[in-house]
C-alpha cells in the first residue's frame, strides 16, 4: 500500500566552509528531518553516506537547509522523481544518485560500477598469483589442449579452406564428398543428406513441423542415418 505524500519537501542543504550541497526530499516535518541527518551524521551504521560523512567532517553546526519546493504527490516514486529534478539543476556535490534518470540509466550505471570494482579487484597482486597458477594447471590438462587444437584445426579449415582442399589427396577428396553424400532421414518425414542439412532445416516441411517439436531441433536429435 502506498503512502500518500501529501506534505512533500523538497530542500537543500549547504555549509558555511565549502560549495558542496546536498538535496534530499522527505514527507516528515523539516525539523524532523533534519534533525534525523544530525544524528545519522554520528551513528557508524547510518552514516556511511557521502553527505553524513562531510557533516561528520566539517561539524554538524556548520550546515543549514532551505525549502526549495512543497510537492504534494501520490506516491515516493513521484516524490524523488521530482527531487531528481531539482538534483540536474543543482548538480550537488553530495548527492550519489539522480533519481529522475531512467531505469536503463541506472542499470547503465550500476554495471559501468560493478566492472570498475572488479577490474581493481583483478589488479591486486594475490588474486593476480591465483589466477596464473589456476591457468597454468588449467592449460596442462589433457582434455583443455585436445578441445583447443579441435578448435584451432576447425578455425584454420574455415579462414583457408581453398588452400586446404587443394592439398588434399584424390582419397581425402573422396572420402569427404562421399560424408557429404551421406543420406539422412529426418523427424519431420523428410530426406537430406550430410551436407545439406541446414538447407534442410529451413524448408518448410521441417520449419511447420518444428513448431511443436522445438526441443528436438537439433542435428544429433533431428537425423538418422540411412542404411
Amino acid at each position: 500500500m502506498s503512502v500518500n505524500h501529501i506534505n512533500g519537501i523538497i530542500y537543500l542543504v549547504t555549509n558555511e566552509i565549502d560549495d558542496m550541497k546536498y538535496i534530499g526530499s522527505t514527507s516528515l516535518p523539516m525539523p524532523i528531518r533534519w534533525n534525523e541527518h544530525r544524528s545519522d551524521c554520528m551513528s557508524e551504521h547510518k552514516g556511511n553516506s557521502k553527505f553524513h560523512k562531510h557533516m561528520r567532517k566539517l561539524g554538524r553546526d556548520k550546515f543549514s537547509w532551505i525549502v526549495l519546493e512543497h510537492f504534494s504527490c501520490p506516491t515516493l516514486k513521484h516524490l524523488k522523481y521530482r527531487e531528481g529534478v531539482w538534483h540536474m539543476m543543482f548538480k550537488p556535490a553530495l548527492n550519489t544518485v539522480y533519481n529522475c534518470i531512467s531505469e536503463e540509466d541506472k542499470q547503465a550505471r550500476i554495471k559501468a560500477s560493478q566492472k570498475k570494482t572488479q577490474k581493481e579487484y583483478n589488479k591486486r597482486p594475490e588474486v593476480r598469483a591465483r589466477k596464473n597458477a589456476y591457468n597454468k594447471e588449467y592449460n596442462k590438462r589433457p582434455e583443455v589442449r585436445t578441445r583447443r587444437r579441435e578448435l584451432a584445426r576447425k578455425r584454420y579449415t574455415t579462414e583457408n579452406r581453398r588452400a586446404v582442399y587443394e592439398r588434399e589427396t584424390v582419397e581425402q577428396k573422396e572420402r569427404r564428398l562421399a560424408a557429404r553424400r551421406l543420406k539422412l532421414s529426418c523427424l519431420c518425414g523428410g530426406l537430406s543428406t550430410h551436407g545439406h542439412r541446414a538447407m534442410h532445416f529451413k524448408s518448410k516441411r521441417h520449419t511447420a513441423w518444428s513448431i511443436d517439436h522445438g526441443e528436438l531441433n537439433t542435428y544429433e536429435k533431428c537425423f538418422t542415418k540411412i542404411e
